[in-house]
């Protein structure tokens, strides 16, 4: 069965933080997972905040920046989660990182990474970050300690900048020549 889905969202990006907010599941599709109707079911919209904030330490002698974010985690009918998130970064292009998170009434886990980019010589507006994550059940179900002892996650994320560089041939419809008029 096929059954269409749709979701939102925005994201605001400025000078070191962002905001976010999606919601997901917007058209509530069934679900059968079988052919009794009393299995039937519905996808529950859920709604999504995130946010967070760099806060340069370049005064100290190691330049490190400390990342904090928040991601909030909201469907009807169900206890709100967020996840508190903490990393610390190496200012030169954030090269590495490690960090440490809190999952309301679930979880506690810790990551490290590295910008691949950095230590190459793709660094023509690409990123390529390799990370790993480990994530620790603290949940009160009495029965998921005994069959879980952590997840991990190994991460590849490329990002990769499509937006035109201020130096290109053409800028915003204007030559380069007519931007320092």
């Amino acid at each position: 069965t096929i059954s269409p889905e749709l979701g939102t969202g925005i994201l605001f990006k400025s000078d070191g933080y962002y905001l976010g907010l999606s919601v997901p599941h917007l058209m509530q599709s069934s679900i059968n997972y079988s052919s009794y109707a009393q299995l039937a079911s519905r996808q529950a919209r859920h709604y999504y905040f995130m946010g967070g904030y760099t806060i340069k330490t370049n005064k100290m002698e190691n330049k490190l920046n400390i990342i904090p974010n928040i991601f909030v985690k909201y469907v009807p009918n169900a206890p709100l989660q967020y996840d508190f998130n903490l990393r610390f970064a190496s200012a030169d292009n954030q090269k590495y990182w490690v960090g440490f998170t809190y999952r309301s009434y679930d979880a506690i886990g810790a990551m490290v990474g590295v910008n691949l980019s950095e230590l190459t010589s793709s660094k023509e507006g690409r990123k390529m970050l390799l990370g790993y994550a480990f994530d620790y059940s603290m949940s009160s179900f009495s029965n998921i300690p005994s069959y879980n002892n952590g997840t991990h996650e190994i991460m590849l994320i490329f990002d990769s900048n499509v937006s035109r560089s201020r130096n290109s041939k053409y800028d915003g419809g204007r030559r380069a020549s007519d931007r320092h008029r």
